[in-house]
């Protein structure tokens, strides 16, 4: 053994828990595996619907612990007060602009509150991007508190356990059926940022293999520096590699596309994935801050004597009234908070409640309601950005990772260690203010500013309309034009969905080309016919007809796609395609023996 080795202790360090050990081994550690069956199970008993449900809730209730913290520590308030009192000024300002411009640039004949805070989906990409850093982080601080004991150099066990969660993580997005190609999608078809264009036929699948050869490679490493620790004594906690075990293992199951799941969970699919492994994001954070808020009660550093009382005594009726308060935030401030105000005055009035959905009134609610989960989760982000860096010793404190002695010798809690006090002094709010609309608000004018660039553009299916409408009031230049311009909007959709047949093959896309190939076809023959331009022989039309086909048949080969479940109404959406594809088929049959002169 080396003379380091040497210099340490013999006897194992005993494993630091974050609650306790039964708690951790339930709450943090097995989370992955008890979410994973709590999926399938409510799944198989319920729907995925349900599922859904109560993961939106408890996904939003997560985030009123935050504000419970920030707002409850005395110390953090006074050392960032104009961080955490200025932070939600600059996204919900942000998201009510957002909320005008779709209310106001669309008629409100047809709206309710909840189609108008359905509408405002495109501004959450922002926290669809920020998520996975979010959760990483969070899995990453947990391997490292429960590394403490370990006396390797810090540097080198922080950027081991980060680079092996980065890398395996990144693997695993990218293998995902739906993330990054959704992403892609939606970049281009909602904000105009061609990025899917940059990829071509073989791209995704060099990616593919390079991310796994990196998570492979990362694998190999991981494991020779745990046996460098192991050949020099080094502590090496097994709740920490099992906690990177679980999480990985499920992750990869429910995320993937992979045969086991299609085995034990037919019509299992990405959402269910990410509701899984956000259940066990959000007990994990549950667990935390309520042992960092028994921390601070009992280290009278509670902003009220009240939230000291309450922390420091616990007990099973505290934690009740602390996990009931987050899920009814989380219900206020969900679709469920939408709906439910609307259907109890339904109810109460005998009616009224369903006129006050569709009233100014209730777009409005339906609006800010949206605005305010936006900020709610984009604040939830921000501000875990930076109060939970475990580097930090007030947090190290709180959280009860060493005792008195402890933190007197160890290297985190040093004199020249980080603190809140000493990572750069109280700033002013107007320099606050200014950092903030750097950092938080540039994120969202790009995406509010592209989003409404790209819907200011002609939409073709509104362009069709208003051909046929030109048409029967016999106006054929009028007509002509808005089927020209509806035209272009459409092969602008083809040549983005065959682009995504490169990215990744799938079923919405095959039938998106099948349907925007008949549909160009058909604005040629209906309404542009007489323009020599357009006019086509029968044996294009043929083509046309040929290509909608082949992208029917592509669709009903595939298996039935992750991300589309198989019940009923998935079997019914599939029959309705065997329909209209034995239509085409007819009118291809008809077509082809009409351009046939042998045939009378």
């Amino acid at each position: 053994m080396s003379s380091a080795a040497g210099s340490l202790s013999t006897s194992r360090p005993a494993q630091n828990w974050i609650i306790s050990r039964n708690l951790d081994i339930v709450f943090v550690i097995a989370a992955p595996v008890l979410a994973f069956f709590w999926a399938l199970g409510t799944m198989r008993l319920f729907s995925t619907g349900v599922v859904l449900s109560i993961f939106m809730v408890f996904n939003v209730a997560h985030h009123f612990p935050t504000f419970i913290r920030i707002y409850g520590d005395r110390d953090l308030l006074r050392r960032f007060r104009w961080e955490l009192i200025l932070g939600p000024v600059i996204p919900f300002s942000l998201a009510i602009m957002a909320v005008s411009y779709v209310i106001t640039s669309t008629s409100q004949a047809g709206q309710t509150a909840e189609s108008v805070a359905d509408s405002m989906i495109f501004l959450f990409i922002v926290l669809l991007i920020w998520d996975p850093w979010h959760f990483l982080m969070q899995h990453y601080g947990f391997m490292r508190i429960y590394d403490r004991h370990n006396k390797a150099p810090r540097k080198i066990a922080a950027r081991m356990d980060l680079a092996v969660s980065w890398i395996w993580f990144i693997c695993i997005l990218v293998l995902i059926s739906e993330w990054l190609p959704d992403l892609l999608f939606d970049l281009q078809s909602k904000h105009g940022l061609p990025l899917v264009f940059l990829f071509n036929v073989n791209t995704y699948r060099w990616l593919e293999t390079i991310t796994i050869v990196l998570a492979g490679g990362m694998g190999l490493v991981y494991t020779g520096y745990l046996v460098w620790c192991a050949r020099r004594g080094y502590y090496i906690s097994r709740a920490k590699l099992c906690l990177l075990a679980s999480t990985f293992l499920v992750m990869y199951l429910t995320y993937v596309p992979n045969p086991v799941i299609d085995r034990v969970a037919p019509g299992w699919n990405f959402s269910l994935g990410f509701a899984t492994l956000g259940m066990v994001h959000v007990t994990q954070y549950l667990a935390i801050v309520w042992k960092y808020n028994r921390g601070l009660a009992t280290k009278n550093r509670a902003r009220t004597p009240g939230f000291a009382r309450a922390f420091a005594r616990g007990g099973f009726i505290v934690l009740a009234i602390y996990v009931i308060a987050c899920l009814v935030y989380g219900v206020a401030v969900s679709f469920y908070g939408v709906t439910l105000p609307f259907e109890t005055w339904n109810k109460i009035s005998g009616g009224g409640g369903a006129t006050l959905f569709q009233s100014s009134i209730g777009i409005w609610y339906g609006g800010i309601l949206a605005a305010v989960g936006f900020t709610s989760t984009f604040l939830h982000y921000y501000y875990d950005g930076f109060i939970w860096k475990v580097r930090h010793k007030e947090n190290q404190q709180n959280l009860a990772l060493a005792d008195a002695t402890e933190a007197e010798k160890s290297d985190d809690t040093k004199p020249d260690s980080k603190s809140w006090w000493t990572s750069g002094g109280a700033r002013r709010p107007v320099k606050v203010l200014v950092r903030q609309a750097l950092y938080l608000g540039v994120p969202i004018v790009l995406v509010v500013g592209t989003y409404v660039v790209t819907q200011e553009r002609e939409s073709p299916e509104e362009f069709r309309q208003l051909a046929f409408n030109f048409q029967l009031n016999a106006k054929p230049k009028e007509s002509a034009q808005a089927a020209e311009i509806a035209l272009r909007g459409f092969e602008r959709q083809l040549a983005l969905e065959r682009k995504m047949i490169q990215v990744r093959p799938r079923v919405r896309h095959y039938a998106s080309i099948a349907e925007l190939s008949y549909s160009i076809s058909y604005l040629k023959q209906q309404f542009l016919a007489d323009i020599p331009a357009y006019q086509e022989t029968s044996q294009q039309q043929q083509e046309w007809l040929v290509q909608s086909i082949k992208a029917m048949e592509a669709a009903l080969e595939l298996p039935a796609p992750y991300g589309f479940s198989t019940n009923l109404e998935g079997q019914q959406k599939k029959k309705a395609v065997e329909t209209m594809l034995a239509e085409r088929r007819e009118e291809l049959a008809k077509l082809v023996a009409a351009s046939d002169p042998e045939t009378d």
